[in-house]
């Protein structure tokens, strides 16, 4: 668990660093321009990752179904190419600090969506658990509401 909170904070930290070095391109005025440059950089080191992983033979691609390669393909669309750019766009229409706190819902959309798939039951919830969704679902409402 504490390894997990590290790690988090670590990447809450990194994430924060790259938006605030992107920020700071202010030539580009395109959002939607902005945000595919990035993911082209970032694709670049991708490729090249996945080119020494397969070379090296730690690969992992031969085991991917159709029906996987799908759902990456629309989990990568979504995750990045609309996630990025409404990030980008939230961040010209605010701030770095506005947008860190919109992360706080992402565990609530999350939970939310794991009971539509089905995939955790509500009945599996103990008390602990509700009481911190409440908290979170407070302090969300708390941080981001200006009165």
């Amino acid at each position: 668990m504490v390894k997990g909170l590290v790690l988090g904070l670590v990447f809450q930290v990194v994430v924060a660093v790259g938006w605030t070095l992107i920020g700071n391109i202010t030539d580009i005025k395109s959002d939607l321009f902005k945000t595919m440059l990035i993911l082209c950089v970032g694709g670049v080191i991708a490729v090249a990752v996945v080119l020494y992983l397969q070379v090296s033979g730690r690969s992992q691609l031969v085991t991917l179904s159709g029906r996987d390669i799908l759902f990456l393909v629309l989990g990568s669309t979504l995750a990045l190419v609309v996630g990025e750019f409404l990030y980008v766009v939230g961040l010209s229409a605010s701030n770095l600090t506005t947008m860190a706190l919109t992360a706080l819902a992402y565990p609530i959309v999350a939970l939310v969506l794991d009971l539509v798939l089905r995939r955790v039951a509500l009945s599996s919830f103990t008390l602990r658990d509700f009481v911190g969704i409440g908290l979170s679902v407070m302090g969300f409402i708390l941080l981001v509401y200006r009165g």
